[in-house]
């Protein structure tokens, strides 16, 4: 005889005979006969043992042959719980539409009007503010859909998070076995290409120095020229690489007045002077402003790079820009001014980038400003002992440095780089904050008064693979700082952390002893106003007539 698991036989024992319960109701009894099952025996002629006398009771014989095909239907307990099997957007996605619409499909029909709401559906912005919006379902796919109230706040360029809780039950009421994240990027604002083409047009030449036995710890690179998003291996990726390719970061912010366009230098390494203060992850930069009026052309070089426990901003001026006036530089706060045709020779700056500690400087600079100062310490005699790899931009090829015969070129001329925007690779990664992501630490903006911006919570460095407790940090543009190191009678403003990114406009005006002066009518002056500054929510290219498309007149 074979068993079959989940069927259950029900014996009834009567008395008297009788086909009812004891109550004299009627038959309650049910029998599940499978359509090829052997009928049972008639009981009106064999009568129930119980009616039998001891002497009546025979052996009733072996059972009678079962087919060995019968089988009975499983009565089974569902214990599976539902899982998720499509999210809209998909996890990681990037350059999401805004307003979006999140979609997210279940591997069997669920509970939703019991299980889904704002508490266990849960749609946060970068802020872990909560998106207000509406649910509804989809039975014939299983699946929620979310869409944004119409007043919501929709951000470009940023995080978003979901997180489905496992209150959210199938119709059986097994809920989901674990909480389910998944989290996107919107895409990023309109009409970028303009800004890009400026910041290709005003690309420095970067003269990068090396350390000939270890050059590629020099080169300039993106962040994730490894692969991947991972702070932490940056540092054993660059150790193993066998090739690097060549990347510089940039963005754009536009006033009513001027151009602020912005180079960030990557490198995985930060060695230091003698790798007691090395760190890892370290971006130094550059801003090229540009006057818009009353014909576009550059004006001022400010440098950017740690410098042990601080951090540097130089300046330097063009003598056309009128910044310095009758009293000596160092009173506007100006290191050193140049004639417009050898600050920006063929409309690109001359940087130079230090080996090891990447410093950085001007490849025109070879001029000590004064005695005590140790940085960006450059002069013609100098240049002749350096390792140097010369990177240009070219059409946005990005060129790829490789070790040959066991080690890499200490020393290059014409390496293309390729640009990466700061906003699409850093900013809408800004949630990316603790172990085995991008940045560690964060800072409150404290904005100038009256200025834009005030309470950003911001990453303020990325996470070290070399040293976590050093106080040395590579910091992502955005949080950079002038804690100045000059000497002498040099004039320093003392600006909050992330001033110089975040509010570039404020940053020039008050460093360089300006005033915001702007005259629409004339198109001169200073203007402090924004046409377009995305990480301070602004975008009036389309709403102020002041502000005019990147590079129009």
């Amino acid at each position: 005889m074979r068993f079959f698991v989940g069927f259950v036989t029900i014996f009834a024992v009567t008395c008297g005979g009788g086909g009812g319960g004891t109550d004299g109701g009627p038959d309650t009894d049910t029998t599940l006969v499978p359509d090829d099952a052997v009928s049972p025996p008639d009981e009106a002629a064999d009568p129930a043992p119980g009616d039998r006398g001891p002497g009546d009771v025979q052996d009733p014989g072996p059972p009678p042959d079962v087919p060995q095909d019968l089988h009975f239907q499983d009565l089974l307990v569902d214990n599976t719980p539902p899982k998720v099997v499509k999210t809209e957007p998909a996890n990681g996605a990037t350059g999401v539409p805004v307003p979006f619409v999140i979609r997210v499909t279940f591997s069997e029909p669920i509970r939703f009007k019991e299980t889904v709401d704002k508490n266990t559906f849960r749609v946060r912005d970068v802020d872990d503010k909560p998106v207000n919006g509406t649910y509804t379902y989809e039975e014939a796919t299983n699946t929620v859909v979310f869409t944004p109230d119409a007043g919501a706040k929709m951000m470009l360029a940023s995080p978003y998070r979901v997180a489905l809780s496992t209150i959210i039950q199938d119709k059986a009421g097994n809920g989901l076995a674990d909480w389910y994240y998944f989290a996107f990027s919107t895409a990023l604002p309109p009409d970028m290409g303009a800004y890009e083409a400026l910041a290709a047009k005003y690309a420095p030449v970067i003269y990068q120095a090396t350390r000939k036995e270890a050059p590629h710890f020099d080169y300039l690179t993106a962040f994730d020229f490894d692969g991947n998003w991972k702070a932490l291996d940056n540092y054993d990726a660059i150790k193993k690489a066998t090739e690097v390719q060549s990347f510089v970061y940039f963005d754009v912010v536009e006033t009513k007045s001027h151009f602020f366009v912005r180079y960030g230098y990557f490198h995985p390494l930060h060695f230091g002077l003698l790798g007691g203060d090395a760190f890892g992850n370290e971006m130094a930069g550059a801003t090229v402003v540009v006057a818009k009026y009353p014909q576009e052309r550059p004006i001022a070089v400010l440098t950017y790079f740690p410098a042990g426990d601080q951090e540097e901003v130089r300046s330097y001026v063009t003598e056309e820009s009128g910044i310095v006036g009758n009293q000596p530089p160092p009173y506007y706060g100006v290191n050193w001014v140049f004639p417009e045709a050898q600050l920006f020779p063929g409309g690109h700056h001359l940087a130079y980038v230090t080996a090891n500690t990447h410093e950085s400087c001007l490849w025109i600079h070879t001029m000590k400003e004064h005695i005590l100062d140790q940085r960006c310490q450059l002069t013609e005699g100098e240049k002749l002992g350096l390792s140097i790899v010369q990177y240009v931009y070219d059409g946005g090829t990005a060129d790829t440095l490789k070790k040959e015969d066991g080690s890499f070129p200490a020393a290059k001329q014409d390496v293309r780089y390729g640009l990466r925007l700061v906003l699409q690779d850093f900013w809408t990664r800004r949630d990316q904050t603790g172990t085995d992501t991008l940045y560690t630490l964060s800072f409150s903006y404290e904005a100038p008064e009256g200025r834009p911006g005030n309470g950003l919570e911001l990453p303020s460095a990325f996470l070290d693979p070399v040293n976590p407790e050093s106080p040395y940090k590579g910091r992502p543009p955005w949080a950079w700082q002038w804690q100045a190191t000059t000497y002498g009678d040099f004039y320093v403003y003392q600006f909050p952390r992330g001033t110089w990114f975040l509010d570039p406009a404020w940053f020039f005006m008050k460093r360089h002893r300006l005033n915001a002066d702007w005259n629409w009518d004339t198109k001169e002056g200073y203007s402090l106003d924004y046409c377009f500054n995305p990480y301070l929510l602004i975008d009036q290219r389309q709403l102020d007539p002041a502000c005019k498309p990147a590079g129009g007149s």
